[in-house]
């Protein structure tokens, strides 16, 4: 009867899982640049970037109404002036940055999961430094 060896372990990425899911939650798009998909992580970031931009640009006017006093009809009316005038150019913004959210929240999951793989298809399965892991 004839084994055959153990096929041997899959490669694992040297980076680690604690500073890319930090990366993702708070400056998504760094965090591919961090793990080696350096295209990818430049447009994520520069989507994110763009799309958070042009957000706070088309909701600037409501966010001047609002701190424009206290909370009345004439408020009211003003804001519902607004709505009716812009709420066609705030939809384009939104949907932008919901597509790269859902983009970010993914890659977090999957960071999360250990199925996250660097820039050379390696699967990023480590949290912490061999150093910290030795102690």
């Amino acid at each position: 009867m004839t084994t055959t060896p153990p096929s041997p372990l899959p490669e694992a990425s040297r980076k680690r899982l604690l500073p890319a899911f930090l990366l993702c939650i708070t400056l998504g798009g760094l965090h591919r640049i961090y793990a080696g998909k350096i295209i990818s992580g430049i447009i994520q970031f520069g989507w994110l970037a763009g799309a958070s931009v042009w957000s706070y640009q088309s909701i600037k006017g409501f966010l001047a109404i609002l701190h424009s006093g206290a909370l009345d009809m004439d408020m009211i009316d003003r804001l519902g002036e607004w709505k009716d005038a812009h709420a066609a150019d705030t939809s384009l913004p939104s949907l932008a940055l919901t597509a790269v959210s859902i983009w970010i929240a993914v890659d977090a999951v999957r960071l999360l999961r250990k199925k996250f793989t660097d820039g050379r298809g390696l699967p990023i399965t480590r949290w912490l430094p061999d150093i910290v892991d030795n102690w």
